[in-house]
């Protein structure tokens, strides 16, 4: 199992993931602006076994995903300059459910999610905003995501995005902070330094997930850690 992350992240963070994953770093430059320049979840979809990626990511991070054998597609969308042309990648999925601003999402990600159930919502910034979980269940930060989740009787947890680490902004997003494998949530960051880090797990544990923390420090908005695993079969160049 790969782990993509923001070479930013704290140090800490990154080691610890190391312990379980092997771990891929990610940064551009001069793409999209500079705070969410090395965010994995603003250049790539990842949802189970699919990923696909910005054409204009930069060659030798997709040179790092062929060697490693993953298996990826490219979309159609750049993802360039600021919001909303740095959003077509950032959907938020669940079992039965896809989140996002369908004006902005990428063409190749939308013929991949058809047989689910989009609801749209008006932030783009959408996967930025939410941890979704299994038997479609969801954590924002975003209210306006959270009211259109309710409207539909999905089951929903809002916490204030305050308290989360975006440098220079004020704050980040609860979505950028976390990872899912299976049952568990990897968090970049510690909880309990978090205002609604209760809130968040009591609803986790609720719903029979473990979380791992992996460093003592606030919660850290790094554009999410996305999982791929490697393929078996992989085409060869050529």
């Amino acid at each position: 199992m790969l782990a993509i992350i923001d070479k930013r992240a704290p140090g800490v963070a990154r080691e610890n993931l190391q312990k379980h994953f092997e771990v891929l770093e990610f940064m551009t430059s001069g793409i999209v602006y500079p705070a969410i320049s090395g965010h994995p979840d603003i250049f790539m979809f990842a949802y189970q076994h699919k990923l696909i990626v910005a054409p204009n990511t930069p060659a030798p991070f997709v040179d790092a995903l062929r060697n490693r054998h993953i298996r990826f597609q490219s979309g159609i969308r750049q993802s360039k300059g600021k919001y909303p042309d740095t959003t077509s990648y950032n959907v938020a999925c669940s079992k039965h459910y896809c989140i996002h601003h369908r004006q902005y999402t990428d063409p190749a990600v939308l013929r991949h999610i058809e047989e689910k159930t989009f609801i749209p919502v008006p932030q783009a910034y959408s996967r930025c905003n939410t941890i979704a979980l299994r038997k479609d269940a969801f954590i924002t930060s975003d209210k306006g995501i959270y009211k259109v989740l309710k409207k539909h009787n999905v089951d929903a947890l809002y916490v204030a995005p305050q308290g989360i680490l975006l440098p220079p902004y004020d704050y980040g997003f609860i979505g950028g902070t976390a990872g899912i494998v299976n049952d568990t949530v990897y968090f970049l960051g510690t909880l309990k330094y978090f205002p609604e880090g209760e809130k968040i797990k009591h609803f986790l544990q609720a719903r029979a997930y473990r979380i791992v923390e992996l460093y003592d420090g606030p919660l850290y908005d790094g554009g999410g850690i996305l999982f791929v695993e490697p393929s078996a079969v992989f085409p060869r160049k050529g």
